[in-house]
């Protein structure tokens, strides 16, 4: 279970307290800080352009709203929203005067105690390992960076365990001490966020680091720091009985590992007696390698949408090694390597993958084009404005039983929405397409 770290709900009591930031989960704990704390005041980019439930909460609950031009004067506690930009030159200054905490390190330091609790983290896989930890682990919880906000965990019966996926936003600002804490992969990402790729690892690895256990692959020993608690690894792709890509299989066996090593320390948690057969049957997350069945060809479509970085769409290339490949890649430039993905495209080619390159906006030609200098010329390399003309196009100019690949290696730019909206998208035009001949 976890232990004081840093603060709890109660060290707030009668303090003034900045909230940086809303969104879910700072509302989620609006309710219940506002009945502990002094005055409470949010400060936001856009105080004017405040959701319906932001505005509902805020003013329910007495959340004085100002524009964070204006935090100038700082409450002595801010509690920092998950993506609220920690390290922005006009923000960073000021939380380094106070103390900071977040939604996730609050709730672990409060309620944590009461309940075995699990962290994972990493730069892909996390999502899939917290959702197949919680297929088998009994009456247990997950939330976080899943969907979840972790606030809405209030009233569940003590001893229940909590899993809690954290990303690299989350990770910073986190001071408890979970009991495990579960690394599923560390290459590079959000450099821009957090200023450097240094950074990234070290706000990703905090919470590891200080857990009292630490589960990961072997290739991620190298990365903890000498202070980490008991630490294990599972052997690669040791995938007997599990029918998955060999990346999934991984999730697994790192999800199967927690599982019974939370049993160890909690005799009376409830696992499942087959561990292997339950994550077989359970489906893919959407926007994680899905399948998507279309019924006017033979293609075999994938929205793997939630694939924002190289490292993401290298393990679904590396998934189809062998067979025609068709990838759609482009998004927001984040200025992370690509080598990730170029080695798996070469691991590709190798194998005598015919390899094709649909570019979306707004990185997607440079993307092409690095892979092109680095591994060879493709079949082909189609210029697209939207997913759509994207999967259109795989439709016209490639073979019937190609593997498609919607993996796009880069974050979605807010005019086209967020991940989501391009994942139905990309659905939506798979499913509904009409032939071509």
């Amino acid at each position: 279970m976890s232990s004081r770290g840093g603060l709890a709900l109660a060290d707030l009591e009668q303090q003034p307290v900045d909230l940086v930031g809303l969104g879910i989960d700072i509302c989620a704990l609006i309710p219940r800080i506002s009945k502990l704390a002094g005055p409470v005041r949010a400060y936001l980019d856009n105080p004017d352009d405040l959701s319906a439930d932001e505005t509902r909460i805020c003013s329910k609950h007495k959340v004085v709203v100002k524009a964070v031009s204006s935090w100038t004067d700082p409450a002595p506690i801010a509690v920092r929203a998950p993506g609220f930009p920690r390290y922005r030159e006009d923000i960073a200054p000021v939380l380094d005067r106070v103390k900071v905490t977040t939604p996730i390190d609050l709730w672990l330091n409060t309620l944590g105690p009461d309940h075995p609790t699990v962290l994972v983290t990493g730069t892909k896989g996390k999502s899939t390992v917290t959702t197949m930890i919680k297929a088998l682990l009994g009456r247990s919880e997950m939330a976080g960076n899943i969907g979840m906000p972790i606030w809405s965990l209030l009233n569940i019966k003590k001893g229940r365990p909590v899993i809690c996926e954290v990303s690299s936003y989350q990770a910073a600002d986190i001071d408890a001490v979970v009991d495990l804490a579960v690394l599923t992969s560390l290459s590079e990402d959000h450099v821009s966020w957090h200023g450097s790729v240094e950074r990234y690892h070290a706000d990703k690895l905090g919470p590891v680091n200080q857990a009292r256990r630490v589960l990961t692959h072997p290739e991620f020993i190298g990365a903890l720091s000498t202070r980490a608690g008991e630490v294990r690894t599972v052997e690669p792709l040791h995938t007997d009985g599990l029918t998955m890509p060999s990346h999934m299989a991984a999730n697994a066996e790192l999800a199967i590992a927690a599982a019974l090593w939370v049993k160890e320390i909690y005799p009376g948690v409830q696992i499942s007696a087959d561990p292997v057969a339950v994550l077989n049957k359970l489906p893919a997350l959407p926007g994680r390698l899905r399948p998507v069945i279309s019924e006017y060809d033979e293609h075999h479509w994938f929205d793997d949408s939630l694939a924002s970085n190289p490292s993401g769409a290298a393990a679904a290339v590396r998934a189809f090694l062998g067979k025609p490949i068709y990838l759609i890649v482009g998004g927001i430039d984040r200025n992370v390597s690509l080598d990730p993905l170029i080695a798996a495209v070469k691991e590709a080619m190798a194998a005598h993958s015919a390899f094709s390159i649909a570019t979306l906006p707004d990185n997607g030609m440079m993307i092409a084009e690095q892979l092109v200098h680095a591994c060879g010329d493709f079949v082909q390399i189609i210029e697209a404005k939207t997913v759509a003309e994207a999967v259109e196009s795989a439709r016209i100019f490639s073979d019937q039983s190609t593997v498609v690949l919607f993996s796009p290696a880069a974050p979605t730019p807010a005019r086209f929405g967020n991940w989501a909206d391009r994942s139905a998208e990309f659905v939506t035009a798979v499913k509904g397409g009409a032939p071509f001949n």
